[in-house]
């Protein structure tokens, strides 16, 4: 098995696509690891961690990650700790990472429809995406399909097809998401 990262990108703003794009490009048995562009891993072997998950897990089609920062939704990835929502010091985001990894190593916890994912972090299987592949986000509120919410519209469609999707408990990854105060995600 062998899992490719990847920063996805589209000049257009279709996220959709570029997630698809990517995942075709996979061999059988790969996985692809999307992260966002303002995301990092805190640990050095972020990968074998991984890896060892989707071995552990075989019943799990989509993985997520634990973070500092995310969308209000998203509740089931974020770190319960106290740490401030300011704090973006590298350092300390290492030290939590590699705190994670050693108390949850192979531990995951699934994502129910009710806590959609956030996509920071995707780790996702080709053979599961040739049957539920991504696509724009549908939901209430949305006078058209948007960019935002692809990584929502892969949750509840993964659900809705009968997949689990889950949070790797000791994959913490740093999310600079909304860091600078008062700015929204995107210009």
């Amino acid at each position: 098995m062998k899992i490719r990262t990847h920063i996805p990108y589209h000049p257009e703003k279709d996220l959709a696509a570029a997630y698809n794009d990517y995942m075709s490009r996979l061999g059988e048995g790969e996985w692809a690891c999307f992260l966002d562009h303002d995301a990092m891993f805190t640990t050095t072997d972020w990968y074998l961690q991984m890896d060892d998950v989707i071995g552990l897990h075989p019943e799990v089609a989509c993985f997520t990650a634990v973070t500092n920062r995310i969308w209000k939704g998203a509740k089931g990835q974020l770190y319960q700790s106290g740490l401030s929502l300011d704090n973006h010091d590298v350092a300390v985001h290492r030290k939590v990472g590699a705190e994670l990894r050693d108390q949850f190593w192979g531990c995951v916890e699934p994502l129910p429809k009710s806590q959609p994912m956030s996509g920071f972090l995707i780790l996702y299987n080709r053979e599961v995406w040739e049957k539920v592949p991504f696509r724009k986000y549908q939901g209430r509120n949305c006078r058209e399909p948007s960019f935002l919410g692809v990584d929502n519209q892969l949750h509840f469609d993964l659900i809705e097809a009968g997949y689990q999707v889950a949070v790797m408990k000791g994959v913490y990854i740093y999310h600079w998401y909304r860091g600078e105060a008062g700015r929204p995600h995107l210009p």
